[in-house]
């Protein structure tokens, strides 16, 4: 389509529809043209169309900043967040969590006989990774995996999997450092970034910018992720001082560094803490250099089934009661059949598109199954949402209320509780097998389930009295 015709077509139509790149022979449409945009397409600079072409509400430029969350960091994939980024931060939580672990250890050992033992390393970090079902996910799951093996980093890969998934693996495995989640939940369709917890399901908050990364806080200002400080030059020059700084440290080593066992851990203190004390040196910007001697090790584990068999021990069995059970997540919808078949439940499994109306499709479809009760997971299957046999809406507070209430002789093993702003259910769980006395704190929308379940089934009812408010239950406190 030529000029002539595109303003023939514009004058028949009374709007723009077809547009010219720059540089290019065939015209696009106007969505071609409205996601070039968004996109920051080579040549958008120079269009004369920028301006006009972009409706009010539509993405004029591209969001190039990486955002912090409560849990990890979140960007728009291909424009912020790439592979590339993707390994830099994961290298970055990897030299976090070393520097932590190396806190942590005692400095001063002696043998029994009184002599000195040698310092030694905090050991190889085993991180569990996955990823979720958005389309980003595997491509920014690759760029972890590498940036944590090259950073000295062993790698469990539980592949395909949710939150709640990974927290469980890590519980339930000895020696694991933290679980990294690979997902965009609670943005826009676009994102992806990752969520970083310990063991015990508590977030890990990472000091970025002692890793040179310019992360902006939550909400904060919309920056472009670039070295620090912002004049590449001084970057460059301060890198190059330390490279300096560090290969004269280096020039005092021993000749001979076999004795040495770990990533950074020759056997004398002093010679351990010029390698602690210039191993930043080499990350420079943090587009090259390894904080490790040695890559880590890549396993992949049976997570799903490990999962599957933590669930059902929450889950009871044969359970009479109809329930609806709302899944935004394909997976999520294939564990909760699964249960159902596995357990004997009577469930009710939908699964619809993520939705900002999910507690009022919740609703409709508990009224019109004539269920006792109905539960939402969201993407991030450890954020439920509740509803009585009424359709109303159970606000977390008042089901921890009713858990910790009526769960007597039925539970007697777990306590509930709403930790902080969040709109979201933590149970306290005592009686993991094999752990006596140990205390795990479970943030898992299928373990809320099952609980509900055990109890319905008991004959005490989800809590429906004037406390209960009637309309759609407080947002969960996260970036959308």
């Amino acid at each position: 389509m030529t000029e002539v015709q595109t303003a023939q077509r514009t004058e028949e139509t009374g709007h723009r529809s077809w547009y010219q790149c720059p540089g290019e022979k065939h015209p696009i449409s106007e969505s071609v043209h409205r996601a070039r945009l968004a996109a920051g397409w080579v040549g958008c600079d120079t269009c004369r169309h920028r301006e006009n072409g972009s409706r009010p509400g539509s993405l004029s430029a591209p969001d190039t900043a990486i955002h912090r969350t409560p849990w990890g960091v979140r960007g728009t994939w291909h424009n912020a967040m790439t592979r590339t980024v993707a390994a830099r931060l994961a290298a970055a939580v990897v030299a976090h969590l070393r520097d932590q672990a190396e806190r942590n250890r005692p400095e001063d050992r002696q043998a029994p006989d009184g002599s000195d033992l040698p310092l030694r390393s905090a050991g190889h970090l085993r991180l569990v990774v996955g990823f979720d079902g958005r389309p980003a996910s595997p491509d920014i799951f690759c760029g972890i995996v590498d940036g944590a093996r090259r950073n000295g980093a062993d790698v469990m890969d539980a592949g395909r999997t949710t939150a709640a998934a990974i927290q469980e693996i890590c519980r339930s495995t000895a020696g694991v450092a933290a679980g990294l989640i690979v997902t965009g939940a609670g943005w826009h369709s676009a994102a992806v970034g990752f969520d970083l917890f310990d063991c015990s399901g508590a977030p890990v908050s990472v000091p970025w910018t002692d890793e040179n990364l310019a992360v902006p806080p939550a909400g904060g200002s919309r920056r472009r992720f670039e070295p620090r400080p912002a004049d590449r030059k001084a970057a460059v020059a301060a890198a190059v001082d330390r490279i300096s700084a560090a290969v004269t440290s280096l020039e005092e080593l021993p000749d001979s560094l076999s004795d040495v066992s770990g990533p950074l851990c020759p056997g004398d203190p002093p010679t351990a803490a010029r390698f602690r004390r210039h191993r930043s040196a080499f990350r420079l910007t943090g587009s090259f250099g390894r904080s490790s001697r040695r890559s880590g090790k890549a396993e992949c584990i049976q997570g799903e089934s490990i999962y599957r068999r933590h669930l059902q021990r929450w889950i009871p069995e044969a359970s009479s009661g109809l329930f609806t059970c709302l899944c935004v997540d394909s997976l999520t919808r294939d564990r909760a059949e699964w249960i159902a078949a596995e357990q004997g439940l009577v469930a009710d499994v939908v699964l619809q598109e993520p939705s900002t109306q999910l507690t009022q499709n919740l609703q409709q479809r508990t009224l019109a199954a004539g269920s006792a009760w109905g539960i939402a997971l969201e993407e991030d299957d450890r954020f439920a949402r509740v509803v009585n046999r009424y359709g109303r809406p159970v606000p977390s507070e008042t089901l921890v209320r009713w858990i910790n209430d009526r769960a007597g002789d039925i539970l007697p093993h777990v306590t509930a509780h709403v930790p902080g702003d969040e709109d979201r259910v933590v149970l306290l769980d005592a009686a993991r097998p094999g752990h006596p006395g140990a205390h795990e704190s479970i943030s898992d929308g299928f373990a809320l389930l099952g609980c509900i379940c055990r109890l319905v089934d008991a004959g005490i009812p989800l809590p429906h009295d004037s406390s209960v408010s009637s309309g759609p239950p407080s947002p969960t406190i996260r970036p959308t």
